[in-house]
């Protein structure tokens, strides 16, 4: 039985009582300097034992990894040496630009306060945000910049519920989450769809919850090409409300089928490589492939090697294919775009275009869920 309730209760034991969280920026490049300039608003840079540094709007100021501290200076004027700084906003409207410049990469803008630090030989720069500023920018990073209101509410569920779930994954590293896919993508503030923000305040503090009130794997992923998986097909842990469901909402969506064609000699020795027998008698028919419902191996008689390895090896947009043959050659016909468990995203797009709310998008995805106010 498929059925989702809303309960608007404070569930205490996963309360965030002071909806901030912090999270590591920039946390998968190797930083060792940035430029910060406040956008608008107002902030004051401490640097230990409450000494501060004043800065202006305009004013650029750069952090550098300098031989086991914090090097600053302010518009190429040297401020010296420090072991940490802070960044604090004065007023509500604070906005800081980050462009960090080795590694160059492109700037960002973010709101709260930052605390810079050293993590080994890197840049540690921790944003503590209001967490519903944090969802709105995840679910713009995560969720793209065009959809119906339903659709950005129903995100901004998920990623909360991913999020609180994981709050200690980095505690030992000194703040709570990445910026990365290794926790939840943040690119900063949402700033190209009003929707985005008010869908995230509309449902703020909503989580998803399993039938004991614990937190959910609240997974997602692009497109499920027409059916979403088993949580153990992909992790090897059941869970009861992650089952697969068959979605006819993708279909016709930008990720719902893929091509790759790979020769039949560099098959054959793959498959030679990972424990297949007779491989040099194998004929290229033989080694076709039908998954029209989806599968967890790809077999040839008692040998069988797991589908999401192959899609790990050859680098293939989902598990969720077949294979037909020319005399020198496979064609992979692909469905769906990720790992297939969970919401589909765009999926959910379209029920949200459809005039579907988020309870029924939820509803569909995850079985056997509640959705309550922490």
């Amino acid at each position: 039985m498929r059925y989702i309730i809303i309960f608007l209760f404070i569930y205490h034991s996963i309360s965030v009582y002071a909806q901030k969280v912090s999270i590591s920026l920039f946390n998968d490049s190797n930083l060792k300097s940035a430029i910060f300039s406040i956008y608008s608003g107002e902030y004051k840079l401490f640097t230990g034992n409450d000494k501060s540094i004043s800065i202006k709007k305009n004013d650029l100021v750069t952090v550098s990894d300098k031989s086991g501290r914090i090097s600053v200076s302010v518009n190429s004027i040297p401020k010296g040496n420090f072991d940490r700084l802070d960044f604090r906003e004065t007023d509500s409207t604070g906005c800081m630009k980050i462009k960090p410049v080795f590694p160059s990469l492109e700037p960002r803008r973010y709101k709260g306060e930052f605390k810079i630090s050293l993590l080994g030989n890197k840049l540690l720069i921790v944003n503590v945000a209001d967490i519903d500023e944090y969802i709105a920018g995840v679910v713009e990073s995560e969720g793209g910049e065009k959809s119906a209101m339903e659709y950005y509410k129903t995100q901004a569920i998920i990623c909360r519920t991913y999020a609180l779930a994981h709050f200690d994954r980095h505690l030992n590293e000194g703040f709570q989450l990445c910026d990365g896919i290794h926790c939840q993508v943040y690119l900063g503030m949402s700033f190209f769809r009003p929707e985005i923000k008010e869908a995230t305040k509309i449902t703020s503090g909503l989580v998803i919850v399993d039938q004991d009130n614990k937190l959910v794997t609240a997974a997602f992923h692009s497109n499920c090409g027409g059916y979403t998986v088993n949580s153990e097909d992909v992790w090897s842990l059941p869970k009861p409300y992650l089952v697969s469901v068959c979605d006819s909402f993708c279909l016709k969506s930008p990720h719902a089928v893929w091509d790759k064609t790979i020769t039949v000699r560099k098959w054959i020795s793959y498959l030679r490589d990972n424990g297949f027998r007779n491989t040099e008698t194998l004929k290229p028919c033989q080694l076709c492939f039908n998954q029209p419902r989806r599968k967890q191996y790809y077999s040839i008689g008692n040998d069988s090697v797991p589908l999401k390895k192959i899609r790990n090896d050859w680098e293939l947009r989902s598990t969720f294919f077949s294979i037909t043959n020319t005399d020198s050659t496979l064609v992979f016909k692909g469905r769906g775009y990720g790992h297939g468990a969970g919401l589909c995203q765009e999926g959910a797009m379209v029920m949200a275009e459809k005039g579907k709310s988020y309870v029924d998008i939820i509803s569909f995805y995850y079985t056997n869920v509640k959705i309550i106010k922490h």
